[in-house]
């Protein structure tokens, strides 16, 4: 199982932008730096090292395969639980897109 824990993280719940505390902690297994080739950012999975262009996708990556079902992402509108920051967003996206934010 390639599932890292961290006993230190905590679990709870966010509003619609995902719980930020479990954002803030998933950062921390990012780093960044410059591609020689195009000058571009690469951000680089601390855990595994695998590497990606874009943050989000990274965010995705390390929540999905290193953390899995360790944060609940409560919609602040309707309080569907998702699984992943990235489920939320695109939960929100597709159902309240034309609600007012709190």
């Amino acid at each position: 199982d390639s599932t890292v824990m961290d006993p230190n993280m905590s679990q709870g719940s966010g509003g619609v932008d995902g719980n930020k505390e479990a954002l803030a902690e998933i950062r921390k297994y990012i780093m960044t730096n410059i591609s020689t080739d195009n000058r571009r950012p690469l951000f680089t999975c601390s855990l595994c090292h695998k590497q990606l262009r874009n943050n989000t996708n990274m965010i995705s990556h390390i929540e999905s395969e290193h953390f899995a079902g360790a944060y609940e992402h409560v919609c602040q509108f309707c309080a569907k639980v998702a699984k992943t920051y990235g489920a939320l967003k695109k939960h929100v996206l597709r159902y309240h897109k034309n609600e007012q934010l709190m």
